[in-house]
């Protein structure tokens, strides 16, 4: 038997408004390759994204894409789904991925515990 989706997640979700910047290749946003959007949940593992200009086609599941937090920086991902008016990431974690930033990342979340 396959778990519903929100068994199988590794991260905790958070409802957030958090602006940032996705850049794909120059080819997407027409051919501005990078637009603001807001991030609107979160987890350790990746984001959902809403533009507030409508983009013309999302990039295609499976594209990487660049997602700049900013005060937080830049988190390498790739597309995981679409749906209208956005997408959702999966972070793409570099071997050079810092302490620092997993900490800059968790500023952005509440803490778990008040969440029960």
């Amino acid at each position: 038997m396959i778990a519903p989706p929100s068994d199988r997640r590794k991260h905790q979700r958070f409802s957030v408004n958090q602006p940032c910047r996705v850049t794909v290749g120059r080819s997407m946003f027409g051919g501005r390759g990078d637009v603001k959007a807001l991030i609107t949940d979160i987890s350790m593992g990746g984001a959902a994204i809403r533009f507030g200009l409508a983009i013309e086609q999302p990039p295609p599941i499976g594209t990487p894409v660049n997602l700049y937090i900013a005060g937080i920086g830049d988190f390498p991902s790739k597309v995981l789904r679409c749906y209208e008016g956005g997408f959702a990431v999966a972070f793409r974690p570099r071997k050079t991925w810092d302490q620092q930033l997993v900490k800059k990342i968790e500023a952005l979340l509440p803490d778990e515990s008040e969440e029960e």
